[in-house]
């Protein structure tokens, strides 16, 4: 018998992850997120933004690079070593991205270049006291903010163990373990 029965469940708590529990729960899904640590946020919480490409505060900033041009030069960079349409979907969504954030209360500083020959698509968040690490754990608030008025369940230091499958190979669960050390599973 399962410890909790949830239509999809979210292992780890980083900007990824709380993505993906406010994008299930804005479509009407039951979300239980688990996370190993006591906070969320993961190693964002020392960065200080995401990566867009066409987004409006680029354009504000008259900076003139395209999906294209951008995906063109990582493929080139990487001699076509990565997922080319898994990079292509996440530039082309990129700017769609940055919007949804500020939804959330999200500001950012502006574009930035990673370093001098990149070109500028570090969208630092706004942290109040200028640029500097551990911006990006304000956009980590607000996404685990949101994903709360939602309804998210959060499970947190509770680690996942294991991807359950059922006979036929499908997804049915989660195997973890809570801070007592407790195995709890997840339906």
């Amino acid at each position: 018998m399962a410890d909790y029965k949830t239509q999809i469940v979210v292992i780890a708590g980083g900007p990824s992850g709380l993505s993906a529990a406010v994008q299930a729960a804005e479509e009407g899904m039951e979300v239980i997120l688990i996370e190993k640590n006591n906070v969320v946020g993961g190693a964002a919480n020392m960065g200080m933004g995401p990566l867009a490409i066409e987004s409006h505060i680029q354009k504000r900033q008259m900076i003139d690079l395209t999906v294209e041009k951008a995906y063109r030069m990582i493929m080139e960079y990487t001699h076509y070593n990565i997922d080319g349409r898994l990079v292509k979907r996440y530039f082309e969504q990129s700017a769609q991205t940055i919007e949804w954030l500020e939804d959330m209360g999200v500001e950012f500083e502006g574009a930035y270049r990673y370093f001098t020959k990149s070109e500028p698509t570090w969208h630092i968040v706004k942290k109040g006291d200028g640029i500097g690490p551990r911006a990006a754990s304000k956009m980590n608030t607000a996404l685990y903010n949101r994903a709360q008025e939602l309804g998210v369940t959060f499970l947190m230091e509770t680690s996942g163990k294991k991807i359950l499958k059922d006979e036929e190979g499908k997804v049915c669960g989660v195997l973890a373990v809570n801070k007592e050390g407790k195995e709890i599973t997840i339906e």
